[in-house]
């Protein structure tokens, strides 16, 4: 036999890295009291950079050098004792960083990006996020929270620089919320159309919660996939203690276990359909191979289970009895088929397995929670197969509140009668609070987007649609000769539409005159006033109109100046009519005051000039005789003087 005497040293700790502002705190054991020293090369000590916080022994100090110092301590340690150490503080370049989140308040479903950069941003940091609940990775600078637990998560990063200064000293704190943002979709009946049309927006909800409690064999087919964990307990059975779903100790068990819909809807699960799943097993003892493992479901109005009462029935089987391999830590089972819950009842969720009449050995125990109500019921025994669709006449039974704690994977949905839905902008909008409306847009393009979510709690989801108006055909016409004329008066048009409009239609005012030519001709044959319009649709298939109006006088008009002034300088040089329309043949004759003819003038309506008097015709006063025929047959005659001023 040899005996190991094992002797004190004096040690100063492991070497330390400090950058900037940072401090090196030293604690030196191994001794009572310490003397400190620096090796040569290092920065000096001096009160400003060394600090002993337990005079006179100095075995906790700190140090803050302004360059790399490898430290002596000397103990007073006697003997064959070591009483030195050193310890070297490494002074490396300061960096700064800054820590941001995409979102500070999520809903279940719904992920927030971290991030870190350091600077200087060089290739060599390493990072570690505490804890790492709901983080896609805990060593990277920007992992993805998600989350399938409401609640409070907050987030410390430590950063370490290429050089070793450590860093950690930001907390990112997010509020993850017991809701789900509604999966919906925006559809927009035309988005394009003509100015003063519209269109109508239909928010169709994708996920809304099934209307009754039982098996779904079409499984998951909308809703947002969703892990809903129902209890938190860190308590572990035991392996001789029931409840316990995997509970060899005996050759068979069953348990029910009952979830309130309340606690359901405080974790934000409204109602959807259960496709997994899962049960937390702390260790596995004796067998690890389950037979005949089978999950029933069901509803129930039952806030409680009793024994005296036995076990619900009218489950339905969502797991068929299979041989299970079993494992540490959570074991899923993929529901055949899947469960609907309806978001009000309370449900019920049986296991039962057999291992008769092989043999018993030991539990393999489950997390539980403690819940304030009888939450489990359960049969064991070793004579029978308690999973067998008749009851064995002995077996053993109880009742506990220890649930075992159970994760649900599913496909959530929302109540859609707690939605409420916002637009904006709400100009020309028939309902701006509705799921359906209708959109009469007044600018190009408009863009609207709905929110629709439930505000007890708090998860909205926006979409966006964009409209466009094309314009009116851009239509117009010039009439010619005039806008007024007199019966029967032929008027041809000049279109001078866009060149991007396709097809036309006249109307000419009298009820009866239409026309889809593109330059069409019309003659008006009674008196009165038409009001002229033109359609055309463009290339967009816009309908625009144009108006103008024709004036038909049921008299021949004729108005003669009377004076004018032949001097040749542009102005008035000439006896014209100043109007003439609506005459087939008029003739002037002119006569001094004599009464001596001195110019005579058949002209036709077109023709304005009576008389360009030669320079040798004197001024005065001339009288002139008018006789005209009308269109319509009339014979008009004016008489008149006209005052000839040179």
């Amino acid at each position: 036999m040899y005996a190991t005497n094992v002797l004190e040293r004096t040690s100063a700790g492991p070497d330390q890295t400090i950058c900037g502002p940072q401090i090196a705190e030293i604690e030196a054991s191994g001794g009572l009291n310490f003397v400190w020293s620096i090796i040569p090369g290092g920065d000096p000590i001096t009160g400003q950079n060394f600090t002993c916080l337990d005079p006179p022994f100095c075995s906790q100090v700190i140090a803050d050098p302004s360059s790399t110092t490898s430290y002596i301590v000397t103990s007073d340690l006697a003997g064959t004792c070591i009483n030195g150490d050193t310890v070297t503080v490494f002074v490396v370049s300061d960096f700064t960083f800054a820590a941001t989140q995409s979102d500070d308040t999520l809903c279940l479903g719904e992920t927030a990006q971290l991030n870190v950069v350091p600077n200087p941003n060089l290739p060599g940091y390493t990072f570690e996020w505490t804890p790492s609940l709901g983080l896609s990775a805990d060593d990277i600078a920007d992992p993805i929270a998600g989350y399938s637990q409401p609640g409070s998560y907050a987030y410390m990063v430590e950063i370490t620089s290429p050089d070793g200064c450590v860093k950690q000293d930001t907390t990112l704190n997010l509020i993850v919320l017991a809701g789900f943002v509604p999966d919906f979709t925006l559809t927009v009946a035309d988005s394009s159309f003509c100015e003063g049309q519209g269109t109508t927006f239909t928010v169709d909800i994708d996920n809304s919660p099934p209307i009754y409690c039982g098996p779904n064999y079409a499984g998951c087919t909308a809703g947002i996939v969703a892990d809903f964990e129902l209890g938190t307990g860190v308590d572990l059975g035991t392996t001789t203690s029931y409840p316990a779903p995997y509970g060899n100790f005996y050759n068979s068990t069953r348990h029910q276990v009952l979830v309130r819909a309340s606690e359901l809807l405080a974790l934000g699960f409204t109602g959807g359909t259960i496709n997994e799943l899962s049960m937390n097993i702390g260790a596995v003892n004796g067998i690890s191979i389950y037979p005949g493992w089978s999950i029933q479901m069901g509803c129930t109005t039952l806030d409680s289970l009793d024994i005296n009462d036995g076990f619900v029935s009218g489950l339905s089987q969502v797991f068929a009895p299979s041989d299970v391999t079993i494992t540490t830590g959570w074991n899923t089972y993929v529901l055949n088929p899947g469960f609907n819950w309806d978001g009000v009842s309370n449900v019920v969720v049986e296991f039962c397995f057999s291992n008769y009449p092989n043999g018993f050995i030991s539990n393999s125990p489950t997390y539980y929670t403690t819940t304030a109500y009888t939450s489990v019921l359960y049969y064991f025994t070793d004579g029978a197969n308690l999973c067998d669709t008749v009851t064995p006449p002995f077996f053993n039974q109880g009742e506990s509140n220890q649930r075992p704690n159970m994760r649900f994977r599913v496909c959530a949905g929302v109540n859609e009668d707690l939605l409420v839905y916002s637009w904006t902008p709400t100009d020309g909008l028939s309902d701006p609070d509705g799921p359906i409306t209708d959109v009469v847009p007044i600018v190009t393009p408009a863009v609207y987007t709905v929110t629709v979510g439930d505000p007890n709690l708090g998860c909205f989801g926006t979409a966006t649609a964009t409209t466009y108006w094309d314009p009116p055909a851009d239509v117009s016409f010039v009439p010619l000769p005039t806008n007024e004329g007199v019966a029967p008066f032929v008027v041809s048009f000049d279109n001078t539409s866009s060149s991007n409009v396709t097809s036309f239609t006249w109307t000419f005012g009298d009820s009866t005159g239409t026309s889809t030519e593109f330059e069409p001709g019309y003659t008006f044959e009674t008196a009165g006033t038409y009001v002229i319009t033109l359609y055309g649709i463009s290339d967009q298939g816009c309908t625009g109109f144009y108006q103008d109006t024709i004036v038909v006088l049921p008299d021949p008009v004729v108005e003669i100046p009377n004076v004018f002034s032949p001097n040749g300088d542009g102005d008035n040089d000439a006896f014209s009519y100043r109007d003439l329309r609506g005459f087939k043949q008029v003739e002037m004759t002119i006569f001094n005051r004599w009464g001596q003819k001195v110019h005579e003038a058949p002209v036709t309506a077109a023709n304005g000039t009576i008389w360009r008097p030669e320079t040798s015709v004197a001024e005065g006063t001339y009288f002139y005789v008018f006789i005209g025929q009308g269109n319509d047959g009339s014979e008009v005659k004016r008489e008149g003087h006209v005052t000839l001023v040179r």
